[in-house]
């Protein structure tokens, strides 16, 4: 990309920041191996022992706004700018290292940083006939070693490297070692006799934006403005999500409330109107012998038949609720079936029963002679 063309990508609405992404490789393109064949794997030590890793691995750039989001890690905790040496779960497992054994250890191998680019022409496998402009990184190999602060779980939401998930380093190092590459070589020495090279440029961008959706209609805008122009991944910021859904969930909690509320104070006077139109039924269940207790029990199993009511009205839609969830979101069907039977079943018999008792105690109170007299 041109600064021009940067400069053009910064100045879209909604766009917070826009930086560079680049990737240091455990395999490159250098003038040493221009004529060799890709070898088979890589080695790296850690923590005194050697590993052989048959894939090609990446060194991604951490920055700044990630270095402080914890729940990324599986082990260990985000160091200061310019100490962050970060490895994968998928890595480590996938090379039978333990998680915790990693942190604080040493890992060394040999690194291949860019410094220039090749440019060339290639025929279409589509349309031989068609010839496409491409270009690729020169990279110059160099030994680098770091302690690991940290292990990134393997749900890593940033992982954009075509080579895989490995390591992280921060922003501000990898920046430091990809300058002092660049002016240690120079872009006068052929790699490829014939092919035109120029010094290193970005070829991809990450960019913030202040929320989801400016980040959707950037990427809209994005892909839009040229054919040259593609968006690898779109990530969710998780802080700004889990924010959001907290204030979902309180904000869903408290109209919850105050259904509940409503309910209570609308099954009360349900239950005080019913009951004062069953005073003659209750006067003379005592004039031939009823206790108290047993008006009150007659009474209460007549709130439990308002509890089956609400439970069964309330399991209907819980139902329909979860269908509609299950096929649009693809959510657990039996698990939240299962969360809001308890949740309805608590609800449904606990709050009729507890506002029951009130207009209950008032009725089985009353003396015989009194209800007839009313």
């Amino acid at each position: 990309m041109t600064i021009k063309q940067i400069q053009k990508i910064k100045k879209m609405p909604g766009i917070t920041s826009v930086q560079p992404y680049y990737t240091f490789l455990s395999y490159g393109l250098t003038k040493e191996n221009v004529r060799q064949p890709v070898p088979k794997g890589s080695n790296f030590s850690l923590g005194g022992k050697s590993y052989h890793v048959d894939e090609t691995f990446s060194i991604q750039p951490i920055y700044k706004s990630d270095l402080t989001k914890k729940y990324l890690y599986a082990n260990g905790h985000p160091a200061k700018v310019g100490t962050n040496f970060i490895v994968s779960q998928d890595f480590l497992e996938k090379n039978h290292i333990s998680t915790k054994s990693a942190i604080g250890k040493q890992v060394a191998f040999e690194v291949y940083i860019p410094y220039a680019q090749y440019l060339s022409e290639s025929e279409l496998p589509t349309n031989n006939k068609k010839k496409v402009a491409i270009d690729g990184n020169i990279y110059v190999q160099q030994p680098l070693a770091a302690t690991i602060t940290g292990v990134y779980a393997s749900n890593y939401p940033y992982d954009r490297s075509e080579q895989g998930n490995a390591f992280f380093m921060d922003d501000a190092s990898m920046t430091t070692l990809l300058h002092s590459a660049i002016r240690a070589n120079t872009t006068s020495d052929q790699i490829f006799q014939g092919f035109k090279q120029k010094p290193f440029g970005y070829s991809a961008l990450r960019l913030e934006a202040k929320s989801y959706n400016d980040m959707v209609s950037m990427t809209k805008t994005i892909k839009s403005s040229s054919g040259f122009y593609s968006v690898s991944s779109v990530a969710q910021n998780v802080a700004s999500l889990n924010a959001t859904v907290q204030k979902a969930k309180n904000g869903t909690r408290q109209i919850a409330l105050l259904f509940i509320m409503a309910s209570m104070i609308a099954l009360i006077i349900l239950f005080s109107m019913n009951n004062r139109q069953r005073l003659r039924e209750v006067g003379i269940l005592k004039a031939v012998g009823f206790t108290t207790k047993d008006v009150r029990r007659i009474l209460f199993w007549n709130a439990m038949k308002y509890g089956c009511y609400c439970f069964g009205g309330a399991a209907l839609l819980i139902v329909v609720a979860a269908t509609i969830m299950a096929l649009r979101l693809g959510v657990h069907f039996i698990a939240i079936i299962l969360t809001a039977f308890i949740t309805n079943l608590a609800l449904s018999f606990g709050v009729t029963i507890f506002v029951s008792l009130w207009p209950i105690r008032l009725i089985s109170r009353k003396d015989p002679i009194d209800i007839i007299k009313a």
